[in-house]
């Protein structure tokens, strides 16, 4: 009986030995409450009971991500118990850091989030007995606001004045009328300015929804220039939002003006309105910054502008018969 109880106090021993890391060294006996990240408090920290504890994985997080050692050099998840390092996530839109500073402190910090709603992220810990998921979420930032914006004016190029574009016709049949007749047409009825931007790289896509998360439903305005006497650009009132690739604004023209045209008797005529076009491009970069993170970007674009001034009508001689 004795021999029996000295045995079985072996086994407890052995067993208490085998499996006491598991216990005392509990780095996060509790588990972890969600951290709430905001642009006010974009970095937190994270206390743990012991040091054996690497970071496996981040979970939530597609985009691109590096690791580093705690000297610098570049390296790979996970990162082993004891293991100190960084892990440097970003995109365009999040820039976000989770470093394990010392053996029982792991550090979140984040950038920028311009997402329009909080990104929710799982820092996976674990050694060899268990694992936590430490959830973050990183609320939203403020949007970029644009600081200034600059032309190339070396590359501005204005196209040859005299190329016309039709803006409307309207057949006359005056064929079995003795007297003249006389129609009222408005040249600039239909004028429109036509604008557009499009990457400053060959092939590149303009992603309207990237300048949206960038500065806001809002889009800023941005000046751009107008053409004096068909030959020379200058800024002034005139302003567009940036970010939009085609959009369209009224031309600088009357587009009340009337203008009568007479077809004489027993004649048939098409009358055609043409307005001549004035087209420019420009390349120009936008700079911008963040109020409140003190991020700063900078975008290069070409910027397409085709407007209309003067116009020019002909009658148009037709048989009687053609429009019947």
């Amino acid at each position: 009986m004795k021999c029996e109880t000295i045995y079985i106090a072996l086994i407890g021993l052995v067993l208490a030995a085998c499996n006491g890391d598991v216990f005392v060294d509990d780095y996060l006996p509790h588990g972890a409450a969600t951290v709430l990240m905001s642009e006010d408090n974009r970095t937190a920290e994270i206390t743990f009971t012991s040091d054996n504890w690497g970071i496996e994985n981040i979970e939530g997080w597609t985009g691109e991500f590096k690791v580093y050692t705690s000297d610098g050099k570049e390296t790979f998840l996970p990162l082993k118990e004891k293991e100190l390092g960084v892990v440097h996530c970003k995109n365009e839109y999040v820039d976000f850091r989770i470093e394990k500073s010392s053996g029982n402190k792991l550090k979140v910090s984040y950038s920028e989030n311009l997402y329009n709603q909080a990104l929710d992220i799982g820092i996976l810990t674990g050694n060899a007995y268990k694992m936590e998921d430490i959830r973050v979420r990183l609320a939203p930032t403020s949007k970029y606001r644009v600081d200034s914006v600059v032309y190339d004016w070396e590359q501005f190029y204005l196209y040859g004045y005299g190329m016309i574009d039709e803006m409307e016709s309207i057949v006359v049949d005056n064929t079995l009328a003795d007297a003249p007749t006389t129609i009222t047409v408005y040249p600039y009825r239909n004028t429109r300015r036509e604008l557009r931007f499009w990457p400053y790289s060959h092939g590149g896509n303009w992603e309207e929804e990237k300048y949206s998360l960038l500065f806001g439903d809002n889009l800023p305005a941005i000046v751009i220039p107008d053409i004096i006497n068909q030959e020379k650009p200058v800024l002034g009132n005139t302003k567009i939002p940036f970010g939009i690739k085609q959009q369209y604004i009224a031309a600088d023209v009357d587009k009340d003006k009337a203008v009568e045209v007479k077809i004489d008797a027993h004649d048939k005529r098409k009358v055609v309105v043409y307005n001549y076009l004035e087209r420019y491009e420009v390349p120009l970069k936008v700079y911008a910054s963040n109020p409140i993170t003190g991020g700063k970007r900078e975008f290069s674009a070409f910027l397409y502008s085709q407007s209309y001034i003067n116009y020019l009508i002909f009658k148009e001689k037709m048989e009687s018969e053609q429009y019947d």
